[in-house]
């Protein structure tokens, strides 16, 4: 059975109105409203016209897009380190953790630029 990506997308802001969260995805540039028949589609039509009333950049800033997009970055980012914690006492688990933490803000911190005032 194929799912289209519309169903898909359909399917995840119904799954997000049911657990009671407001979504946080960006509709498309030529996003058109939804027939309101379920709360998900209600949760997408507040979306878009929030988007619409004030703009996608301010949009995004209004709620916070690029943060949550970050910390997804990240989490990705931890999890190609490894999917699994391998010890099996929880204080060691809990070390792993911060060594994986350690490893990304070190791999990080060399790609970061280091800007200097010139006289």
């Amino acid at each position: 059975m194929r799912i289209s990506s519309a169903s898909r997308l359909a399917r995840s802001y119904e799954t997000i109105a049911s657990r009671g969260a407001q979504p946080v995805m960006p509709p498309r540039k030529n996003a058109e409203p939804w027939r309101p028949t379920s709360g998900g589609a209600i949760a997408r039509n507040r979306t878009l016209q929030a988007c619409m009333h004030l703009g996608r950049a301010k949009w995004s800033r209004w709620s916070r897009y690029p943060q949550r997009s970050r910390i997804e970055t990240t989490v990705h980012c931890i999890k190609l380190l490894g999917q699994r914690l391998t010890a099996q006492d929880f204080n060691r688990r809990l070390t792993e953790g911060y060594v994986r933490v350690a490893i990304l803000n070190h791999v990080t911190a060399l790609g970061t630029s280091i800007a200097q005032a010139v006289a």
